[in-house]
């Protein structure tokens, strides 16, 4: 055989092996992916860090303790002692001219007066209504039969449990969105027959009004599917001022998929946009331990006629609250996808995080 045709079969046999066995791509190292997501998860907390200034510090290194220890219930290491108080009452107090806080330590509900009556923001759970809710109301000098509008932010026990009741009793309008309405009726806040009858449905940017007040709703799905926030116009000693209250008060548990996720923080961008629009300066909480709320409520009862309102924060502090959310709720993001790439895709598997580790918090 010639030294050519030698080298043709050669070169046919080594164009058909390429064929048949292309060359594999090198596998992407787990570890490095890894690696990405968790500076993806500092860089984040590190921006909330940035954001906390004089006014948050506590809540942001609650919110981000999330990700930073790879867990997912908000307030499980800084909230547990008041989520799990034996006694829940809170004194209720005159928070501005025409707010006032009725809620609980853990668990916030608040009334707003107006011309034609009271719209509350939020009822509690279905067995703190009688015995607590009403009580609070009549403590600060209003009359629970007064009670015309409920706004329901999301249709959990804690905040729409005693909408039934309030309907039921005083004939006030209750104010759900169209998806949590849905869930209402299929399980109802508090139990399947604790479901108030289908009211009024409220939409992004509606204007609830009674009276001389108008609260605007914002449409911010995540928590529940049809949460929404609310943005509450104030008076403090008759100079005008603007609150918020974000609706969906946590981002996901460790079945909630990178989807949901990622859902949720578009709803905290938008609400950041709106605030900021609005020219909010005041913050309230559906949960009032999450932003030492709880102290400064208290504070307002001792608070002297000219003194500041701890509640009065201003634009670029709401703004950087706010940012606090989203960046915390990001981090969170980018450590469930870590998290998935090292202990795979079943969030149920996964070893329980150390919650109580105060060194990681550090």
């Amino acid at each position: 055989m010639s030294t050519g045709l030698k080298m043709t079969i050669a070169l046919v046999v080594i164009g058909l092996v390429s064929t048949a066995a292309p060359a594999q791509p090198a596998q992407a190292d787990p570890r490095a992916a890894q690696a990405v997501l968790v500076k993806q998860v500092k860089e984040h907390i590190d921006k909330a860090k940035a954001a906390a200034g004089k006014e948050w510090p506590w809540f942001q290194q609650m919110l981000c303790s999330n990700p930073q220890l790879g867990g997912d219930v908000i307030g499980m290491f800084f909230g547990a002692s008041r989520l799990g108080a034996p006694d829940a009452d809170f004194e209720p107090v005159r928070v501005f001219d025409t707010l006032y806080y009725v809620g609980l330590q853990q668990l916030g509900a608040w009334a707003v007066t107006t011309s034609q009556g009271i719209m509350l923001i939020d009822a509690l759970n279905p067995g703190d209504t009688e015995p607590r809710l009403l009580p609070n109301i009549t403590k600060v000098g209003l009359n629970p039969a007064e009670i015309k509008i409920v706004i329901v932010t999301h249709a959990h026990a804690d905040h729409g449990g005693g909408a039934k009741y309030l309907q039921d009793k005083f004939g006030a309008k209750i104010v759900m969105s169209a998806q949590d309405w849905d869930g209402a009726v299929k399980g109802g806040p508090g139990g399947p027959n604790n479901a108030p009858r289908r009211d009024v449905v409220a939409t992004d940017g509606d204007k609830v009004t009674l009276g001389d007040v108008t609260v605007t709703t914002v449409f911010t799905p995540g928590h529940t599917p049809g949460s929404i926030s609310v943005i509450v116009p104030v008076k403090a000693d008759g100079v005008s001022h603007t609150a918020m209250m974000w609706g969906g008060p946590q981002w996901g548990f460790r079945n909630a998929d990178v989807p949901a996720r990622e859902f949720y923080e578009n709803s905290l961008v938008k609400f950041q946009q709106a605030v900021k629009r609005a020219g909010a300066d005041v913050v309230l909480e559906s949960h009032p331990f999450l932003s030492n709320l709880v102290e400064k409520l208290a504070a307002l009862r001792n608070r002297k006629a000219t003194g500041p309102n701890p509640l009065i924060v201003g634009t670029d502090a709401v703004d950087r609250y706010m940012t606090i959310w989203t960046e915390c709720g990001r981090a969170s993001v980018a450590r469930y996808k870590q998290y998935q790439l090292k202990y795979g895709p079943n969030a149920r598997d996964w070893p329980q995080p150390a919650f109580m580790d105060e060194e990681l918090l550090r």
